[in-house]
């Protein structure tokens, strides 16, 4: 007796492949339709689009056995890129008013968040040595919040190297002038019985490079402060902007964070303004 054939006929054959076709191109519209892929990142992305492809292809392949053939293979590989451009292409279109409504939220809450009323004014004690001013100015440590400056410094790489360099320059002015203490302390000691005249000179050079110490002291903290709101800006490069001449933030306890660091910064120069007073 002969036992019925199994063998699946042309026309079922097609259906099923057509079937498949319409199942990963769906899924290839889909895939296309979700992508969050910037249009203007599509070639430095495009290997996401090819395992995309591949993958859809691969499944029909693999699950449909009547789209093995060179033909339906072909058409189906095309019918897959068309699905994932459709699909990319109207994704595109349809997400557009919710960017939109982002931008204008955030337009919103910067009108909402405080900025800073004016600019930032780091110390500037001319007491200290001209050797120091001149390396702080080649540093670039009093443009570092400047906010032209910093907008072309998103990464904040420069801003980074310009604490970096400027910090080893007061390290090394504050080393010298602890040198200069000990030095002219131990020259107090070794003419103790020497004219009053030559001690009181002594004392007056001591006490002199002691204030010194003092402003070294404060721009070692002017300087941490400044480092503050660079890593500030660092950790959420997304929560600021810089908007009619002020740096603005989203959050309002980053705004506050900021403030609080702004007066630290004024306070130093206070402080430094008396000390100077104070020897002169």
């Amino acid at each position: 007796m002969k036992k019925p054939s199994l063998r699946v006929t042309p026309f079922s054959g097609t259906l099923v492949y057509f079937l498949g076709l319409v199942l990963v191109t769906t899924l290839s519209t889909y895939q296309g339709y979700s992508a969050s892929v910037p249009q203007a990142s599509f070639f430095v992305h495009s290997w996401k689009w090819l395992i995309s492809i591949l993958f859809c292809w691969g499944l029909l392949l693999i699950f449909f056995t009547s789209a093995r053939q060179t033909l339906r293979a072909i058409w189906a590989l095309v019918a897959i890129i068309a699905a994932l451009g459709i699909g990319c292409f109207a994704g595109s279109h349809t997400k557009q008013p919710i960017r939109e409504e982002l931008v204008l939220s955030l337009t919103t809450l910067s009108s909402v968040a405080q900025n800073t009323p004016e600019p930032i004014v780091l110390p500037q004690p001319t007491e200290l040595s001209p050797s120091f001013q001149q390396a702080v100015m080649e540093s670039g440590w009093y443009s570092i919040l400047d906010l032209s400056r910093l907008q072309n410094d998103r990464n904040l790489i420069e801003s980074y190297a310009i604490i970096k360099d400027t910090r080893s320059v007061i390290f090394n002015h504050l080393l010298k002038t602890q040198q200069k203490v000990h030095d002219l302390e131990q020259e107090l000691y070794e003419h103790e019985a020497s004219a009053e005249i030559e001690a009181s000179y002594i004392d007056a050079q001591i006490l002199h490079a002691k204030q010194q110490k003092k402003l070294w002291e404060s721009e070692l903290s002017a300087i941490n402060e400044v480092q503050s709101i660079i890593q500030m800006l660092d950790a959420n490069r997304d929560g600021w902007v810089i908007q009619d001449g002020a740096i603005v933030f989203f959050s309002h306890l980053d705004t506050r964070q900021f403030k609080d660091i702004t007066t630290r910064i004024q306070a130093i120069a206070t402080h430094q303004k008396k000390l100077i007073e104070a020897e002169n």
